[in-house]
């Protein structure tokens, strides 16, 4: 992916991706009117100082996963702001609940810690200036009330259980404490598919106001899916056994209903069975991953 280095923050790279550059020529698109240009060229300075504001913050929230994983001795390899958010990589995920959960809860406690102290930066505002109207008219008091919103809005959001978003996290790690990590993972990921589909309706009902919210429906049921396979294929290697070939006129254990395409070879995961099955040319020959009972 096309993206540029642009700052080390406590020992990580942040890197700006390309589609990042579509958030100032939007605004300017939003707001440029030639008929009159001082006032536009006004309101897109005051939008444009908002949206870089608010990547400020959400790259503050970024880093609130990171040193949260750091106390687990989880490194972040790198962090990336693109048009529809950050994203922190984490060198590896932990399995154990309570650490997954407050790394995930780490990045919105931030927005809540920035909320609190636009609160208290904006109360006194509030009675300076007179009242609501004043304080929506100014152009200072206003960016604050804007920029308090904006991160509630943020918290609220990336709480929504929709896994791999944070509240999709939060979601497994309870899920987690009372399933064994693949089925939680499997739950988390069915709840966001059917989050992101909800994502993907509004936004194409409001694309002209949201165009965002279908990117972010793409993310979330790609992503999704992504780290699916990837668990289940680290869960079948924790329980690796591997069992006789099967001979090819024989049906043994596996239902017809995962029988894959004629002349497919390869692995595919078995619902029914929760592993790995080994095709050749159409036909099972082994399997791994089978949890013991």
């Amino acid at each position: 992916m096309l993206r540029w280095k642009v700052a080390r923050v406590m020992g990580i790279d942040l890197y700006v991706h390309w589609s990042f550059l579509l958030v100032p020529v939007l605004v300017l698109l939003a707001f440029w009117d030639h008929g009159a240009p001082l006032l536009a060229q006004q309101q897109a300075f005051y939008y444009l100082c908002l949206a870089f504001a608010t990547f400020g913050c959400v790259i503050l929230h970024e880093l609130g996963h990171a040193r949260m994983a750091r106390l687990f001795r989880i490194r972040t390899r790198d962090i990336t702001i693109s048009f529809i958010g950050g994203a922190a990589r984490l060198e590896r995920m932990s399995d154990k609940p309570w650490e997954e959960f407050l790394i995930a809860i780490a990045g919105p406690a931030v927005n809540v810690v920035i909320a609190c102290a636009l609160v208290v930066i904006a109360l006194p505002l509030f009675v300076l200036v007179g009242g609501r109207t004043a304080f929506q008219e100014t152009p200072a008091t206003a960016f604050i009330g804007s920029l308090l919103g904006i991160n509630i809005i943020l918290v609220l959001f990336n709480m929504l259980p929709a896994f791999p978003m944070d509240g999709g996290r939060v979601l497994r790690a309870l899920l987690s404490l009372v399933m064994d990590h693949l089925r939680a993972t499997e739950m988390a990921t069915y709840v966001g598919m059917a989050i992101a589909m909800v994502f993907g309706i509004v936004g194409a009902m409001f694309i002209t106001t949201w165009p965002a919210l279908l990117l972010i429906a793409l993310f979330v049921f790609t992503a999704g899916q992504q780290e699916l396979a990837m668990t289940r294929r680290r869960y079948a290697m924790l329980y690796e056994q591997p069992i006789d070939v099967i001979p090819a006129d024989q049906a043994g254990p596996f239902p017809k209903v995962h029988v894959v395409d004629p002349g497919f070879s390869g692995m595919a995961w078995d619902v029914s069975r929760r592993a790995w099955v080994i095709w050749h040319n159409g036909r099972p020959v082994s399997t791994y991953g089978a949890k013991p009972e």
